[in-house]
């Protein structure tokens, strides 16, 4: 029974056939088969034993390094001049050669989510990734616009054959619940990514972080007027806060003892209730 065998997509395996068998002896006859494919003999010749032993090779289409992933059925066999050793070795037996499978696993692939940042009440900026170079194999490529986040370009291996149609690298999307009414904070593994459909290649997606940085206002103070010797009791009085988005707003409204006071209302995380309360400056 020739043994299965397991590789990566990429890399070539160098035990194909490891872990074959030989069954069916009679008497004290035996045959011990090595991880590497040498053998050792011991049967019968006419009441004497012969010894001897030697090397068994495999054959297989599907053992290239462009070989696309998969499990390729009954693929691998002893190679002919093997067979032919081997059956001169143990005339007394015809050995019946079983075949193997080949299966051809993913290569591992990451594609990491870059981070990003914006002001709250921006809108999202573009979202964007790559890949690490280091997964791909046999000169494979995928090219992700940094501008754009999109694929724009790929290279791909195909049994041997280079495809370039973007379209086979599947569809990229983005996904992230930041948006414009996200407090202002850093949000980790915030933004998302999937879509990939690689024949040689699982993807492992790395998520993004999304800091919210806060928004700036402009405090203009009034100018104040008073009469000489006379102290102001609205100092301040009139002062502005603007700049603000998602119907946030700040009331500044005079107030005694050259206090101004205010009230407020703002978002909180797009929430239906906004938070209030007031507050006075000196």
């Amino acid at each position: 029974n020739v043994a299965d065998t397991t590789r990566t997509y990429g890399t070539p395996s160098t035990t194909v056939g490891s872990g074959s068998t030989l069954t069916g002896f009679v008497g004290a006859d035996s045959i011990t088969i090595g991880t590497d494919g040498t053998y050792t003999y011991n049967v019968n010749n006419n009441g004497s034993s012969s010894t001897g032993g030697s090397t068994l090779a495999y054959a297989t289409d599907k053992n290239a390094a462009t070989t696309n992933a998969g499990t390729y059925a009954d693929t691998i066999a002893v190679a002919t001049a093997s067979k032919t050793t081997l059956n001169s070795n143990l005339n007394n037996y015809s050995v019946n050669y079983g075949t193997g499978d080949m299966t051809v696993d993913k290569a591992a692939l990451t594609f990491v989510v870059a981070d990003k940042s914006k002001t709250y009440g921006d809108a999202n900026p573009t979202l964007t990734g790559s890949f690490t170079a280091s997964g791909f194999k046999n000169s494979d490529s995928i090219t992700v616009d940094s501008t754009t986040g999109l694929v724009s370009a790929v290279s791909l291996n195909n049994n041997g054959s280079t495809v370039t149609d973007t379209t086979t690298a599947g569809s990229l999307v983005y996904s992230t619940a930041i948006n414009t009414t996200s407090n202002a904070k850093a949000y980790t593994d915030a933004i998302n990514a999937s879509g990939f459909g690689l024949t040689n290649y699982d993807v492992t997606y790395d998520n993004g972080n999304m800091t919210v940085t806060p928004k700036e206002l402009a405090f203009t103070v009034a100018n104040t007027e008073r009469t000489y010797g006379t102290a102001s009791d609205t100092l301040g009085s009139g002062s502005t806060l603007t700049g603000f988005v998602n119907g946030d707003s700040v009331t500044v409204d005079a107030s005694s003892a050259n206090s101004t006071g205010y009230s407020y209302s703002m978002n909180n995380d797009g929430s239906a209730t906004k938070v209030t309360g007031t507050g006075s400056l000196g």
